[in-house]
């Protein structure tokens, strides 16, 4: 069951998705515009960056970014949000999906991999669907475990997802039904916790993967200081061994509560009648007296650099990241749209440099990526990753600081800019000529992340217009900004991994090779 997901249903999605989606070990290149501007100022490397002349527009007044008006959305007197989209992509199905704002990190100590094992009891059965009348709905329906019915657990949340078939009503109102079921009337009779244990101990066994397993290890590095070093969401065996049918309905009463609960539905449905439908089924749920607030987990900013050596015998292969925790940059307002697109053009940059060195036969890595982007609900971590070939860690270490060393040094060029800001308005004008092919699963991550993470959510008309208002007044000196987390030496982390076979620097070597790295003198780029 996933764990992680994209952010974003327009142009920040696309934006989001070229680093994000990378740094979750999907393989292969950014795509990327190949119009180039033709205009090649003189440039004079020197050891200070480049100056640009102060000619940027001036942009908008601050306001707050309108909501996307194709997404019916609104909150039951109980909390309960909702929101419906009508889309047509897939044609003749709809998601319908439910997203709890509980997860991993909100366990009590006797808890720790309960949020999970409820995930698990969800499918094991409910008032309405034993565990066999449930898998038949869906074989029935023409359905599938894992492509029809998910969900997944994270720190944060919990989010269950259905695609159902739109041409019988019939079968909308059962998916509707099970997801009023998961959001009050799961089932945790002991007979079925004893059963589904076997079925989570054995996922906690296997790590669900390499890829998991390493981010398991490497997560208390990273996340030090934090509760969430502590609350992986796979859990403690020790508690998944013993944990009662009462432990697992205390924490199901507790966080599946209306107000932290968001029943998201994207389709070909008609709106009015499915949001009179959310009403009648949600909104007789009752909150509970005294339930616990659901707070924000503070992840602190540290003052050091760690480093998180991780070896898996099935490591299908060998990454090297520095990673920098950084204030929290949501988006709610033009202002911080305008910070989302300099951002976006800083890592776009970057990626095309490391994308450049990649293809040297010399490269020490085969791929490599930068972004930025949210952890957990209270930092963001500005990330630069890359495949590092095999016995090639400590020089990829190497060239990934040299090249932020370079940046800080001396900049990017205007020609950079110049096409990295093309190549951002292409991407925005085709959000809404192609918004119509625009996936629904795409409409509903960015309706969980709304939901979540309190974010605006602007039409793609709307970030077409900020794209065009913004992007030629945003200059160099802006851009530059960016790579103060890595000036100011706050907070690094560096995190390699491989299988067991591949040489890779002990922890105080990794360290030891970004500092020297980092003292070593650096030249301009050049194009």
């Amino acid at each position: 069951m996933p764990e992680s997901h994209s952010r974003y249903g327009t142009l920040r999605m696309v934006m989001r998705n070229q680093g994000l989606i990378v740094a979750l070990a999907i393989f292969g290149p950014c795509a990327r515009s190949q119009t180039e501007d033709t205009t090649n100022p003189q440039v004079v490397a020197t050891s200070t960056r480049p100056v640009v002349e102060p000619n940027a527009v001036r942009p908008p007044k601050d306001t707050p970014l309108p909501f996307d008006p194709d997404v019916r959305t609104g909150t039951l007197d109980n909390g309960l949000t909702f929101y419906i989209r009508n889309h047509e992509k897939p044609v003749g199905h709809a998601l319908l999906w439910l997203a709890v704002d509980a997860g991993s990190v909100l366990e009590d100590d006797d808890q720790r991999g309960l949020a999970h094992f409820v995930e698990h009891m969800a499918f094991n059965g409910t008032e309405r669907f034993e565990k066999h009348t449930l898998i038949d709905y869906i074989e029935r329906a023409g359905m599938a475990v894992g492509a029809d019915l998910n969900a997944y657990t994270s720190f944060d949340e919990t989010v269950y997802m259905l695609k159902v078939p739109t041409d019988d009503p019939k079968v909308v109102a059962a998916g509707m039904d099970l997801l009023e079921d998961w959001a009050s009337a799961i089932r945790f009779d002991p007979t079925d916790v004893e059963t589904e244990r076997g079925v989570v101990l054995e996922e906690w066994r296997i790590g669900r993967g390499a890829e998991q397993r390493i981010l398991d290890d490497q997560w208390p590095t990273f996340l030090k200081g934090s509760k969430y070093a502590d609350r992986k969401p796979i859990g403690e065996r020790s508690i998944l061994e013993t944990a009662t049918a009462e432990t697992l309905q205390r924490y199901y009463r507790e966080w599946y509560r209306p107000e932290l609960m968001a029943v998201i539905v994207v389709g070909n449905l008609d709106a009015r009648t499915v949001e009179q439908d959310i009403r009648r089924r949600f909104g007789d749920l009752e909150n509970g007296a005294n339930t616990r607030a659901r707070k924000r987990i503070p992840v602190p900013i540290l003052d050091d650099t760690r480093a998180a050596r991780v070896m898996d015998r099935e490591a299908s292969f060998v990454q090297l990241t520095l990673a920098f925790k950084i204030p929290l940059t949501p988006v709610h307002t033009t202002a911080d749209y305008r910070s989302a697109l300099v951002q976006e053009l800083f890592h776009e940059m970057l990626r095309a440099r490391l994308e450049e060195l990649s293809e040297h036969p010399t490269s020490p890595y085969a791929f490599a990526f930068s972004f930025q982007g949210p952890m957990g609900r209270a930092v963001d971590v500005f990330q630069v990753s890359a495949f590092a070939k095999p016995g090639k860690v400590q020089e990829t270490a190497a060239v990934l600081t040299r090249e932020l060393e370079r940046v800080r040094q001396y900049g990017f060029l205007p020609t950079e800019l110049v096409r990295e800001k093309s190549e951002l308005l292409r991407l925005a004008e085709r959000s809404v000529t192609e918004r119509h092919k625009t996936p629904a699963l795409d409409y509903a991550l960015a309706l969980v992340d709304q939901f979540l993470g309190d974010e605006a959510l602007p039409s793609s008309e709307t970030e077409l217009e900020l794209a065009h208002a913004f992007l030629p007044g945003i200059q160099l000196e802006d851009v530059h900004a960016m790579i103060d987390p890595w000036a100011n030496s706050r907070d690094r982390v560096v995190l390699a991994s491989g299988a067991e076979r591949d040489s890779i620097p002990s922890n105080a070597d990794l360290i030891a090779i970004v500092e020297k790295t980092r003292s070593e003198a650096v030249s301009a780029y050049s194009n």
